[in-house]
């Protein structure tokens, strides 16, 4: 009997599973205790809500500054009539915020952006912070197709248009 070879995961989609797997770890470290809402009422989830405060956290030394990205968010979000303030890292935690976590591979080949709204909420009579709104996505392999930069400004500018019109219609 000859022996067969040990299937492996081709290095593209390893790269993806390894960025899925950190982005869910780092967002739930920022989270803390959270509790998941349904994807059905994502858009309401956002009413009710007269500011936004934004965080960015960058989680990758290629592309833009965080510093940068955090002010650049929050005149995007204003600019388009969402009232949004900065609460960057170093400042207290606000409540409710939107976060933006932006992570990749050290190579650059794989990319996530992902923005969550936590508040506090109650729940069996004790407060906790609930992840309420959750869109994003990212590049798997970025190859030669596109530089990082780019892949990092369109999936920003995506994910921000998609909380804009999400915004906008519960208003």
């Amino acid at each position: 009997m000859a022996l067969q070879p040990i299937p492996t995961t081709p290095p593209s989609i390893m790269g993806r599973l390894l960025l899925v797997a950190c982005a869910a770890l780092s967002v739930l470290d920022v989270a803390g205790e959270s509790a998941i809402a349904s994807s059905s009422s994502q858009a309401d989830a956002l009413r009710g809500f007269s500011q936004m405060p934004v965080r960015v956290m960058k989680l990758c030394h290629l592309g833009s500054r965080e510093e940068q990205l955090q002010a650049a968010v929050v005149q995007y979000l204003n600019r388009h009539d969402v009232p949004a303030v900065s609460n960057p890292r170093g400042q207290p935690v606000a409540t409710p915020r939107y976060v933006i976590a932006i992570e990749c591979t050290d190579d650059g080949g794989a990319i996530s952006v992902r923005g969550r709204v936590f508040h506090n909420v109650q729940l069996n009579g004790r407060t906790i912070e609930a992840d309420i709104y959750s869109r994003g996505g990212g590049y798997g392999s970025l190859g030669y197709r596109v530089s990082y930069s780019r892949a990092e400004r369109d999936l920003l500018t995506g994910l921000l248009d998609t909380f804009i019109r999400d915004w906008r219609s519960t208003r």
